[in-house]
């Protein structure tokens, strides 16, 4: 038996199944993956896109996700919550920040490693985030987002730290690593923030009780007089069984500008972190 989660004449999504009650037994599952579907299909033309752009991350991921369904691999949850959460974001730029969609829909066709595609994701979840709070800005390049704020330019620079295997030791290094490499850079000034993704850190550290150091990691960075960024912002995104978060925490230097403050000040106080919230993704699962 086989479920058609997408078809076109060239190119067509299945699951397989020996289970005559699969579909009545996973019928949420089942929608959301067609929402998925359906919604990139939208954005890229997946008919054509995946045979033109097959060593792109975006096409990898769409063609995987549905074989760790067919492997019956609980893999498959959080790389259809990561999917979902681009394509709603994507969805929600092209609808409030036509230019910044249209950056982004080049920038994904480009990406064929892990690393630059994570990077990517991070940026357009950012961008949802500004867009959310209809905060005024131009996708840009080194620092990736210039906003206009009361009529003066800020900025805003997107950055990770992450592993690829566990260390088996606490990884705050590695967050502090991230930080000084972007502080060499000629954008780190008083008037731009760093947004570092920490979400690979945390879910190494906090699952193996390792994330003790988090609060004198935050006070270390608040007192170094070497940041040159007027402020950066810790900020975690999950996926998993059970839903996706978000939270952040917000560090203002010495160096912060009288703009760059107020602007954090409205729109991103002091944060909450660890997360306090969690939302089901996709809403039908």
């Amino acid at each position: 038996m086989k479920v058609a989660i997408f078809k076109s004449n060239n190119f067509e999504i299945i699951i397989n199944t020996n289970d005559p009650q699969f579909y009545l037994q996973n019928n949420k599952m089942i929608d959301a993956l067609k929402e998925i579907y359906s919604g990139f299909d939208d954005l890229l033309n997946l008919n054509t896109f995946i045979n033109k752009h097959r060593k792109s991350r975006i096409s990898k991921d769409l063609v995987k996700l549905v074989d760790l369904i067919n492997k019956r691999d609980p893999s498959w949850h959080p790389l259809c919550g990561s999917l979902y959460f681009i394509l709603t974001s994507m969805q929600m730029l092209q609808e409030s920040n036509t230019l910044a969609y249209r950056g982004f829909l080049k920038d994904i066709k480009k990406q064929s490693t892990s690393q630059s595609w994570k990077g990517l994701q991070f940026e357009i979840v950012t961008a949802r985030g500004l867009s959310l709070k209809s905060i005024s800005f131009t996708k840009s390049e080194s620092p990736d987002f210039t906003v206009d704020f009361e009529g003066e330019d800020i900025f805003i620079e997107c950055g990770s730290a992450r592993v690829d295997t566990d260390k088996s030791k606490p990884l705050e290094y590695k967050i502090e690593s991230a930080i000084n490499k972007k502080n060499k850079k000629p954008y780190a000034n008083s008037n731009t923030c760093l947004f570092l993704d920490i979400t690979n850190i945390a879910h190494h550290d906090i699952s193996n009780e390792r994330f003790s150091y988090f609060d004198s990691l935050c006070k270390n960075i608040e007192n170094k007089n070497e940041i040159k960024f007027g402020a950066i912002l810790l900020l975690i995104t999950f996926s998993e069984k059970n839903g996706y978060g978000e939270g952040y925490k917000t560090l203002k230097s010495v160096n912060c500008s009288k703009a760059l403050n107020e602007f954090l000040d409205l729109h991103y106080p002091t944060g909450n972190f660890p997360l306090e919230k969690s939302y089901k993704v996709p809403p039908s699962i």
